[in-house]
Protein backbone atom coordinates (compact mmCIF):
# COMPACT_ATOMS: atom_id res chain seq x y z
CA UNK A 1 0.00 0.00 0.00
CA UNK A 2 3.09 2.73 0.75
CA UNK A 3 4.74 1.17 -2.39
CA UNK A 4 1.58 2.48 -3.96
CA UNK A 5 1.42 5.80 -2.79
CA UNK A 6 4.77 6.25 -2.83
CA UNK A 7 4.34 5.68 -6.66
CA UNK A 8 1.19 7.65 -7.20
CA UNK A 9 2.93 10.94 -5.80
CA UNK A 10 6.05 10.58 -7.78
CA UNK A 11 3.80 10.26 -10.81
CA UNK A 12 2.56 13.60 -9.80
CA UNK A 13 5.55 15.28 -9.21
CA UNK A 14 6.47 14.20 -12.87
CA UNK A 15 3.62 15.64 -14.47
CA UNK A 16 3.55 18.87 -12.37
CA UNK A 17 7.04 19.24 -13.65
CA UNK A 18 6.31 18.75 -17.18
CA UNK A 19 3.80 21.12 -16.78
CA UNK A 20 5.73 24.12 -15.24
CA UNK A 21 7.82 23.41 -17.74
CA UNK A 22 5.55 23.53 -20.65
CA UNK A 23 4.88 26.77 -18.62
CA UNK A 24 8.17 27.86 -19.62
CA UNK A 25 8.99 26.74 -23.20
CA UNK A 26 5.75 29.02 -23.84
CA UNK A 27 6.69 32.11 -21.71
CA UNK A 28 9.72 32.06 -23.94
CA UNK A 29 8.08 32.07 -26.42
CA UNK A 30 5.85 34.53 -26.44
CA UNK A 31 8.62 37.27 -24.38
CA UNK A 32 9.28 40.40 -26.59
CA UNK A 33 13.09 41.75 -26.73
CA UNK A 34 13.22 45.20 -25.84
CA UNK A 35 14.56 46.55 -28.96
CA UNK A 36 14.34 50.32 -28.12
CA UNK A 37 17.59 49.24 -26.11
CA UNK A 38 19.85 47.40 -28.06
CA UNK A 39 23.03 49.56 -28.48
CA UNK A 40 25.55 48.81 -31.77
CA UNK A 41 26.84 50.42 -34.22
CA UNK A 42 25.22 51.08 -37.54
CA UNK A 43 26.07 48.35 -40.20
CA UNK A 44 26.45 50.70 -42.50
CA UNK A 45 29.37 52.19 -40.64
CA UNK A 46 31.29 49.03 -41.17
CA UNK A 47 33.37 47.87 -43.83
CA UNK A 48 35.44 45.05 -45.22
CA UNK A 49 39.17 44.76 -45.60
CA UNK A 50 41.16 41.27 -45.95
CA UNK A 51 37.83 39.29 -44.87
CA UNK A 52 37.58 41.44 -42.02
CA UNK A 53 34.98 43.96 -41.00
CA UNK A 54 36.49 47.42 -39.44
CA UNK A 55 34.41 50.81 -38.32
CA UNK A 56 34.80 53.63 -40.64
CA UNK A 57 38.22 55.01 -40.17
CA UNK A 58 39.27 52.74 -37.12
CA UNK A 59 42.62 50.95 -37.62
CA UNK A 60 41.43 47.90 -35.40
CA UNK A 61 39.14 45.61 -36.19
CA UNK A 62 35.45 45.74 -35.17
CA UNK A 63 33.78 44.24 -32.01
CA UNK A 64 30.56 44.68 -30.59
CA UNK A 65 26.98 44.53 -32.23
CA UNK A 66 26.16 45.78 -35.46
CA UNK A 67 22.67 47.03 -36.20
CA UNK A 68 20.14 46.97 -38.78
CA UNK A 69 16.51 49.03 -38.88
CA UNK A 70 13.66 49.07 -40.06
CA UNK A 71 11.91 52.64 -41.55
CA UNK A 72 10.64 52.93 -38.08
CA UNK A 73 13.85 53.17 -36.61
CA UNK A 74 13.33 49.97 -34.57
CA UNK A 75 16.19 47.42 -34.87
CA UNK A 76 15.68 44.77 -37.39
CA UNK A 77 18.93 43.00 -37.23
CA UNK A 78 21.93 42.36 -34.71
CA UNK A 79 25.40 41.25 -35.73
CA UNK A 80 27.88 40.31 -32.89
CA UNK A 81 31.37 41.00 -34.13
CA UNK A 82 34.48 39.94 -32.15
CA UNK A 83 37.96 40.92 -34.13
CA UNK A 84 36.50 42.02 -37.02
CA UNK A 85 34.39 38.65 -37.85
CA UNK A 86 30.83 37.74 -37.10
CA UNK A 87 31.30 35.50 -33.98
CA UNK A 88 28.28 34.85 -31.80
CA UNK A 89 24.92 34.94 -33.02
CA UNK A 90 22.95 37.13 -36.35
CA UNK A 91 19.46 37.51 -34.62
CA UNK A 92 16.78 39.42 -36.25
CA UNK A 93 13.52 40.49 -35.24
CA UNK A 94 9.95 41.79 -36.52
CA UNK A 95 8.96 45.02 -36.41
CA UNK A 96 7.51 44.14 -32.75
CA UNK A 97 10.11 43.17 -31.12
CA UNK A 98 10.00 39.44 -31.27
CA UNK A 99 12.46 37.44 -32.96
CA UNK A 100 12.18 35.97 -36.23
CA UNK A 101 15.40 34.18 -36.59
CA UNK A 102 18.35 33.16 -34.71
CA UNK A 103 22.05 31.75 -36.62
CA UNK A 104 25.24 31.03 -34.74
CA UNK A 105 28.36 32.13 -36.26
CA UNK A 106 32.46 31.06 -35.50
CA UNK A 107 34.25 33.52 -37.44
CA UNK A 108 31.77 34.57 -39.93
CA UNK A 109 30.81 30.97 -40.97
CA UNK A 110 26.96 29.60 -40.30
CA UNK A 111 27.66 26.75 -37.26
CA UNK A 112 25.15 24.75 -35.65
CA UNK A 113 21.66 24.80 -36.49
CA UNK A 114 19.05 28.42 -37.17
CA UNK A 115 16.20 29.32 -34.93
CA UNK A 116 13.20 30.38 -36.83
CA UNK A 117 10.12 31.27 -35.72
CA UNK A 118 7.61 32.38 -38.23
CA UNK A 119 5.04 35.05 -38.04
CA UNK A 120 1.84 34.85 -39.70
CA UNK A 121 -1.23 37.98 -38.35
CA UNK A 122 -4.46 37.34 -39.12
CA UNK A 123 -7.27 40.56 -39.08
CA UNK A 124 -10.41 39.97 -38.09
CA UNK A 125 -13.89 41.63 -38.43
CA UNK A 126 -17.40 41.12 -36.67
CA UNK A 127 -15.46 37.67 -35.27
CA UNK A 128 -15.04 36.41 -38.84
CA UNK A 129 -11.40 36.20 -41.09
CA UNK A 130 -11.10 39.15 -43.09
CA UNK A 131 -6.79 38.93 -43.90
CA UNK A 132 -3.89 36.68 -43.16
CA UNK A 133 -0.47 38.54 -43.44
CA UNK A 134 2.83 35.80 -43.54
CA UNK A 135 5.79 37.58 -43.00
CA UNK A 136 9.44 36.57 -44.15
CA UNK A 137 11.57 35.67 -41.02
CA UNK A 138 13.84 38.73 -41.73
CA UNK A 139 10.86 40.93 -40.51
CA UNK A 140 9.68 42.10 -44.05
CA UNK A 141 5.52 41.60 -44.70
CA UNK A 142 5.71 38.25 -47.47
CA UNK A 143 2.26 38.19 -48.65
CA UNK A 144 -1.04 39.69 -47.65
CA UNK A 145 -4.68 37.60 -48.25
CA UNK A 146 -7.97 38.59 -48.14
CA UNK A 147 -10.29 35.69 -47.46
CA UNK A 148 -13.82 34.95 -46.63
CA UNK A 149 -15.39 33.99 -43.24
CA UNK A 150 -14.70 30.15 -44.28
CA UNK A 151 -11.16 30.98 -44.92
CA UNK A 152 -10.97 30.91 -48.60
CA UNK A 153 -8.76 33.31 -50.16
CA UNK A 154 -11.08 36.24 -52.10
CA UNK A 155 -9.55 39.37 -53.72
CA UNK A 156 -6.01 40.53 -54.87
CA UNK A 157 -3.11 38.28 -53.04
CA UNK A 158 -0.15 40.33 -52.37
CA UNK A 159 3.25 38.93 -52.75
CA UNK A 160 6.48 40.42 -51.73
CA UNK A 161 9.86 40.45 -52.07
CA UNK A 162 11.95 39.27 -48.88
CA UNK A 163 14.00 43.03 -49.29
CA UNK A 164 10.65 45.00 -48.27
CA UNK A 165 6.85 45.58 -48.39
CA UNK A 166 7.54 47.70 -50.62
CA UNK A 167 8.92 45.57 -53.67
CA UNK A 168 5.93 43.89 -55.12
CA UNK A 169 6.40 40.31 -56.21
CA UNK A 170 3.05 39.34 -57.11
CA UNK A 171 -0.67 40.54 -57.23
CA UNK A 172 -2.49 37.32 -57.97
CA UNK A 173 -6.62 37.84 -57.89
CA UNK A 174 -8.69 35.40 -56.00
CA UNK A 175 -12.13 34.48 -56.08
CA UNK A 176 -13.86 32.30 -53.70
CA UNK A 177 -10.32 30.09 -53.19
CA UNK A 178 -9.80 30.55 -56.86
CA UNK A 179 -7.24 32.22 -59.08
CA UNK A 180 -9.82 34.35 -61.08
CA UNK A 181 -8.70 37.21 -63.44
CA UNK A 182 -5.20 39.00 -64.64
CA UNK A 183 -2.32 38.13 -62.39
CA UNK A 184 1.05 40.20 -62.57
CA UNK A 185 4.62 39.11 -61.50
CA UNK A 186 7.39 41.54 -61.05
CA UNK A 187 10.97 41.39 -60.88
CA UNK A 188 13.14 42.73 -57.92
CA UNK A 189 13.71 46.13 -59.83
CA UNK A 190 9.47 46.27 -60.09
CA UNK A 191 9.61 46.04 -63.82
CA UNK A 192 6.48 43.73 -64.62
CA UNK A 193 8.21 40.27 -65.72
CA UNK A 194 5.02 38.46 -67.23
CA UNK A 195 0.94 38.13 -66.45
CA UNK A 196 -1.30 34.92 -66.57
CA UNK A 197 -4.95 34.96 -66.78
CA UNK A 198 -7.34 32.77 -64.79
CA UNK A 199 -10.45 31.81 -64.62
CA UNK A 200 -12.20 30.00 -62.66
CA UNK A 201 -8.69 28.86 -60.81
CA UNK A 202 -7.92 27.85 -64.74
CA UNK A 203 -4.25 29.05 -66.27
CA UNK A 204 -5.48 30.54 -70.12
CA UNK A 205 -3.14 29.79 -73.09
Amino acid sequence: MKGRKKIALLLMGILILAGCEEKIRSEKREEKIDIENIGGTDFTQLEIKNSLYFKKGKKEPFTGNALEKYKSGKVRVVREFVSGKINGKITTYYETGEIAEITYYENSIPVGESVLFQKITRKYENGAIKEQVYYHTNGYIGSKTPMLPDWRAHGVQEHYWWTGESQLQSKIPHKEGKRHGLAEYYKQDGTLERTENYIDGQLQK
